[in-house]
């Protein structure tokens, strides 16, 4: 048994301490150390760290008292089952770190974690208890594209693979009319008055005989171009909205019934109304050098007959 009550710690800082006797399993991939100097910034001595790539961890969770939250006001079980920004864990005094995804491109993500963060509750039947179990899998590709919705004035974002329910919302500078549904590349937030944009591709669906299997990220179907949509200057907003129409739905709570990542790829094709388009503007483009060419034939011909007479 760890000598130490174990300390989760999440991304705000938040901390849940979990007594010895609670801790039902850890198993930890170590993937680096390192090790940080930099008095200017308050680290006067050489400071080790450890980070890991797999983390496999498991809380009973019989007894909560046996569960503290830092902030208290908060319910430490409902924390550690539904939380997914896990930043380390503190164990017999050593800190294991999470590998975390980095921004791409100067483009700042969506704002989650740890993608691969996945706690649920599971039902042990030694001791017939329920049990916290977490995973985390830091070796996951980042995932490349998350389902969004533009409806009316909004631009809505879900965060988990396959679920109807959005986390987020951006407030765009033009209504749209209708809603179309989209993956959401990145959202760039410029300090720049105007210039906040959310990069998508339309997800092309009316392909596609069952749609159901659309949000599976190996077959994908997207629009083969980049569409910015603005949005208004800090006006991203979190909540819980239902629904897959224009009347969208918010609600106080809500259990996720999916995983990261949303999609990782997608196959590019033109839509109908593309290619429709497309097609009516090669043939008016054909249709338009026919003519041309019949003109300058004309003319041609026209020519070398009053040269001929004369």
């Amino acid at each position: 048994m760890i000598k130490n009550p174990l300390v989760i710690v999440y991304e705000n800082c938040e901390c849940i301490t979990v007594q010895p006797e609670a801790v039902y399993l850890i198993n930890l991939t170590v993937d680096h150390g390192e090790i940080d100097y930099c008095p200017d910034i308050g680290i006067p001595e050489p400071e080790a760290k450890t980070y890991v790539s797999k983390l496999v961890m498991q809380i009973d969770l019989t007894n909560p008292s046996l569960l503290k939250d830092s902030l208290e006001t908060e319910d430490a079980v409902q924390v550690v089952t539904k939380r997914r920004d896990i930043t380390c864990i503190e164990m017999d005094g050593v800190s294991y770190h999470i590998n975390w995804f980095p921004a791409e491109h100067g483009y700042s993500p969506l704002q989650y974690t740890n993608a691969y963060q996945d706690p649920t509750v599971v039902h042990s039947s030694l001791g017939n208890r329920n049990v916290a179990h977490i995973t985390i899998d830091a070796t996951r590709p980042d995932p490349e594209y998350k389902k969004g919705l533009v409806s009316g004035s909004y631009l809505y974002i879900a965060e988990y693979e396959g679920s109807n329910t959005y986390t987020r919302r951006y407030k765009l500078k033009f209504t749209i009319r209708g809603f179309t549904e989209v993956a959401v590349k990145s959202v760039y937030e410029s300090t720049i008055e105007n210039q906040s944009k959310v990069y998508c591709r339309n997800i092309v669906n009316d392909r596609i005989e069952n749609i159901d299997v659309m949000y599976r990220k190996d077959i994908t179907w997207l629009d083969d171009g980049i569409i910015a949509y603005g949005v208004e200057d800090c006006s991203c907003e979190t909540g819980y909205w239902k629904g897959r129409t224009m009347s969208l739905t918010q609600v106080d709570d809500i259990e996720f019934d999916a995983r990261f990542p949303v999609f990782k790829s997608g196959v590019f094709i033109k839509s109908h109304a593309t290619s429709a388009i497309d097609g009516l503007t090669k043939e008016i483009q054909d249709q338009i050098d026919k003519e041309t060419l019949k003109h300058i034939l004309n003319s041609s011909c026209s020519g070398l007959s009053t040269n001929m007479e004369g």
